[in-house]
C-alpha cells in the first residue's frame, strides 16, 4: 500500500457523513505535528519552510498567514510568488530576521517522506482546539441532552470543519409561508414542513473559532438557513507556549472541553426547540411579505456583497425566476441557499452564514441597475 498523503486526507467525504468524517479526522490526526520555532530558526526558500532541522511545503492557506504575520500586502506577496520566487523568499526571511523576540506556532502534517505541509503558520499564543476532539465532544454533549439529531452533511477542508445536523422531531407546519415555492421535489420528503438543526464549525488552522449557529431546513427542497445572530462561540486564545513540539497537559484540554460541551449543550437546548424554530419561521415569513421588484438588480448585488461566482449568479437568477409564483426576499434566500448547495464546502459556509443577516435590509438593493 502507497503512503497517504496530504492530498488524500483532504478529499472530499462520499460515505455515511458522520463515519466519513470520524475516518478522515482521525487519519489527520495521526499525522499531525506542532512545533513553536522562534523567528530566528526559521528560513523560507523556494516554497520550502525550514523550521530548525525540519522542512515543509506550504500550502495556500499557512501563505496567507505568514504574509499577515509579516506585515506583507497579500497582493504583493502573491504576485512575487507567482512572477519573482526569488524576491519572495528575501521579503520573508528579511522580515523574520527583523522580529527578532517572536515565536510563531507551525501546525503541520509530517510524514515519513518529504511530503511534510505547514498548514498554519500562527500565533504563540494560539490554543488549538483540534477537530477531531471538538466533534467527539460535541456528539456527547449532544446525547447528555437527550434530543436526537442526524447528521446529514460533514466537511473538513484545510481551512475548517463543517457539521449538519438536524432534529427531525422539531418540526413546524410552513404550508402557508411555502405555498408558491415550486422547487423540484423530485428528489426531497414532499411536505412544507421546516424542521430544527444546528451547524457546527471549528478551525484548528486559525481561520475563525469553534462556534454553534441554529439553521433550519425546508423539507421540500432541502434547502438550509443560518442563524448567527445569536452564535455560541469559543476563542482560540491562550497563553504563550514554550519552543519546542507541542504537547498540552490534560488539564488545559481538560478546560476547553468542558467549556465546548457546556456551549453546545445549551446551544442545543436554546436553538433545538419549538420557539425558536418558530422565531426562525416568523424571520422567514417577513422576508416572504418584502416584496423585490428589480431580482436581477438585487441578486447582482448579494452576490457582489457575498463574492459569489458568476456561474452560481447565473444560476441562482434561474432559480429564483422559476421556483416562485411570486418575488420576494424569501425566494431570493431559497434561490441562493439551493445554489450553495453545489458550493465548495468554505464558499458555502461563507454564503449561507452571511445570507440570512442581509435579509431585513434587502430593500435597499431594490433598485434599477444604475445607467452609468
Amino acid at each position: 500500500m502507497e503512503p497517504i498523503t496530504y492530498k488524500d486526507i483532504l478529499n472530499p467525504i462520499v460515505e455515511n457523513p458522520l463515519v466519513g468524517i470520524i475516518k478522515k479526522l482521525d487519519t489527520q490526526r495521526a499525522y499531525q505535528h506542532d512545533i513553536v520555532v522562534p523567528s530566528g530558526h526559521i528560513h523560507y526558500e523556494g516554497g520550502i519552510l525550514y523550521a530548525g532541522e525540519e522542512e515543509y511545503t506550504v500550502n495556500d492557506l499557512a501563505h496567507d498567514q505568514i504574509s499577515g504575520k509579516l506585515d506583507i500586502p497579500i497582493s504583493y506577496y502573491k504576485k512575487m510568488k507567482t512572477e519573482y520566487p526569488e524576491l519572495l523568499d528575501k521579503n520573508i526571511n528579511g522580515w523574520l530576521s527583523r522580529k527578532e523576540k517572536a515565536k510563531f506556532l507551525l501546525r503541520t502534517f509530517k510524514y515519513a517522506d518529504t511530503d511534510s505541509v505547514c498548514r498554519a503558520f500562527l500565533s504563540d499564543r494560539y490554543n488549538i482546539l483540534d477537530n477531531y476532539d471538538v466533534l467527539i465532544t460535541a456528539l456527547e454533549a449532544i446525547k447528555d441532552t437527550g434530543i436526537e439529531i442526524e447528521i446529514v452533511k460533514a466537511n473538513v477542508t484545510d481551512r475548517r470543519m463543517y457539521i449538519h445536523a438536524v432534529a427531525p422531531s422539531i418540526h413546524v407546519d410552513a404550508t402557508n409561508l411555502l405555498d408558491d415555492y415550486l422547487a423540484d421535489t423530485s428528489k426531497a420528503v414532499l411536505n412544507n414542513g421546516i424542521i430544527s438543526g444546528i451547524l457546527l464549525t471549528n478551525s484548528e488552522v486559525g481561520m475563525g473559532t469553534f462556534e454553534v449557529a441554529a439553521c433550519a431546513q425546508i423539507l421540500k427542497c432541502t434547502n438550509r438557513m443560518h442563524d448567527r445572530a445569536s452564535k455560541f462561540r469559543k476563542v482560540h486564545l491562550g497563553g504563550k507556549m514554550d519552543e519546542g513540539i507541542i504537547q498540552w497537559s490534560q488539564t488545559t484540554r481538560n478546560k476547553n472541553y468542558e467549556l465546548i460541551m457546556s456551549q453546545v449543550k445549551d446551544a442545543v437546548k436554546t436553538y433545538l426547540s419549538q420557539d425558536y424554530l418558530g422565531q426562525l419561521t416568523l424571520k422567514l415569513q417577513r422576508a416572504k411579505d418584502t416584496e423585490i421588484e428589480h431580482p436581477v438588480q438585487v441578486i447582482e448585488n448579494i452576490s457582489n456583497a457575498l463574492n459569489i461566482e458568476q456561474a452560481h449568479r447565473d444560476n441562482i437568477l434561474k432559480y429564483f425566476l422559476r421556483d416562485q409564483q411570486s418575488q420576494n426576499a424569501l425566494g431570493v434566500l431559497n434561490a441562493v441557499t439551493r445554489e450553495s448547495q453545489k458550493m465548495l464546502p468554505d464558499s458555502q459556509y461563507n454564503v449561507e452564514s452571511e445570507l440570512f443577516q442581509m435579509l431585513p435590509g434587502i430593500k435597499k438593493w431594490d433598485k434599477p441597475a444604475s445607467k452609468n
